[in-house]
């Protein structure tokens, strides 16, 4: 499902760029729209939203744009746009979720080494009210702590399960959905896939009307008018009969009459 951007977002100008540099990039490849959903499985809401800039594409899906119709800059914007830093460590990291301010930390390790902040805040404020010195000091030591351990054991596994992912997936998109370390993996997971070599215009409509089903078509219509089941436009308008021309002609003369004696 896509999500179109809220107004006053912030990723608008990302977006809008995005959507420049698509139409820029399929219209000089000569690939139509309708080819890239084909080949992609992108689907077509989600392009039109691409290339008008109401919605900026996952990382993923830039990847695929950019890989399909050779064009880097796309992956480039989109990367830029949805990497941010954690709000706990100032680490780098890729924000691909459809709400771009939900997500403030890097890790569920930063999040609740935050959220002991906070905890270990409150409580020694509540101990500086009561004067309780020993109490304040104990929450912060403890707290202390517990960071300088978490982050240790982060920066660890965190580096550990890069360089697993870089190794399995050397082109950075993850295709394995029951990894086991997919939900700490820094690569996207891949939801579309190249499934064929796409089309320019001229092969598409070489492809999608051959003189072989030009012959078909044309005989198909052929024994259909033939036959009455199709309707001419010239059995349709008054325009081409005699016995109905002179009844539509006079309602266009009364219609202008009457229009001309209300604006005088």
């Amino acid at each position: 499902m896509t999500f179109t951007l809220p107004p006053g977002s912030p990723q608008h100008a990302s977006a809008t760029a995005f959507g420049r540099e698509l139409v820029r990039a399929y219209q000089t490849r000569g690939i139509p729209r309708s080819e890239i959903h084909r080949v992609t499985g992108i689907g077509r809401t989600a392009l039109d939203n691409y290339r008008t800039g109401a919605s900026l594409p996952r990382v993923e899906a830039a990847a695929q744009l950019a890989a399909l119709l050779d064009w880097p800059r796309l992956r480039t914007i989109v990367a830029a746009a949805r990497t941010r830093a954690c709000a706990r460590c100032g680490r780098p990291f890729t924000n691909d979720g459809g709400n771009m301010a939900a997500k403030r930390y890097c890790s569920t390790a930063c999040r609740e080494i935050a959220n002991a902040e906070r905890v270990a805040s409150r409580r020694s404020r509540q101990a500086g009210r009561t004067d309780d010195s020993r109490r304040r000091y104990q929450a912060l030591a403890q707290l202390r702590s517990g960071i300088r351990i978490a982050e240790e054991r982060t920066a660890e596994l965190r580096d550990a399960i890069a360089a697993m992912c870089a190794s399995c997936e050397p082109e950075g998109v993850c295709r394995t959905a029951d990894c086991p370390l997919r939900g700490f993996s820094p690569l996207p997971f891949e939801q579309h896939r190249v499934r064929r070599q796409p089309r320019d215009h001229r092969q598409v409509r070489a492809d999608g009307w051959t003189t072989e089903r030009r012959a078909r078509h044309s005989a198909f219509t052929a024994r259909l008018h033939a036959e009455g089941r199709i309707p001419t436009y010239r059995d349709r308008h008054p325009a081409h009969d005699p016995a109905r021309r002179e009844q539509w002609l006079a309602r266009i003369r009364a219609a202008k009459a009457a229009k001309r004696r209300v604006l005088a």
